[in-house]
């Protein structure tokens, strides 16, 4: 009997949902694998189920460290909250980091374990506020009509008077989108000091794999 030979299968590696370029100082001093150049991660949107497990684990740390005996009332409710807090960060993270040119890949090979030992303090929150920017582009959120675009054109002016906090936020946001622009060639400027804005065309140029070091 004779069987058919069939074609491989061959299954297309699937994009991250976002990828971040990070400088080694974003990295703990004392991680044996801390890149010497920069390096690009993938950051994937988790899943709800991860969603609760990670803020029921960083519960249980919280209630490890600031319990009295681990089970009584919390000791120190402020500490105990930034505790929680970096707990579901390095967990969250520890699963949404992966290879920039597979999202099924993880970053770190011990996910969220390796997370808290391999970033800085500082490395952690960029990530975070990475992942915050892709996590509110998903779903059924309400979009801008092109009526919502001409008032927030004529509103950016205004950004200034925010307190800073929120400066910072809608900062960010407004520099995602001009980041998502110029990659398309729409990204506007001044031309001269009238105020005349032009698009500016993307130069071609062929798209390289992003290399993790």
């Amino acid at each position: 009997m004779k069987f058919a030979q069939t074609a491989p299968v061959t299954v297309e590696k699937r994009k991250p949902d976002r990828i971040v370029v990070l400088p080694p100082e974003l990295f703990a001093s004392d991680w044996k694998r801390r890149p010497s150049t920069e390096v690009a991660v993938g950051l994937r949107v988790i899943s709800e189920l991860d969603v609760q497990i990670g803020k029921a684990e960083a519960s249980k740390y919280m209630v490890k460290m600031y319990a009295q005996d681990g089970t009584g009332p919390i000791v120190d409710v402020e500490k105990a909250w930034e505790c929680w807090n970096d707990a579901w960060l390095t967990y969250a993270i520890g699963r949404a980091a992966c290879d920039p040119n597979d999202a099924d890949k993880a970053y770190f090979p011990w996910a969220q374990d390796e997370t808290s030992k391999a970033l800085s303090s500082a490395g952690l929150r960029r990530l975070w506020d990475e992942y915050c920017l892709i996590y509110r582009g998903i779903g059924e959120r309400p979009q801008a009509s092109d009526a919502d675009l001409l008032t927030l054109v004529k509103s950016l002016g205004n950004v200034g008077a925010l307190d800073n906090d929120t400066q910072k936020e809608v900062r960010k946001h407004l520099a995602w989108v001009s980041e998502i622009l110029e990659r398309a060639g729409l990204l506007a400027e001044a031309e001269d000091e009238e105020g005349i804005y032009v698009v500016r065309a993307a130069a071609p140029s062929d798209t390289a794999e992003a290399q993790v070091a």
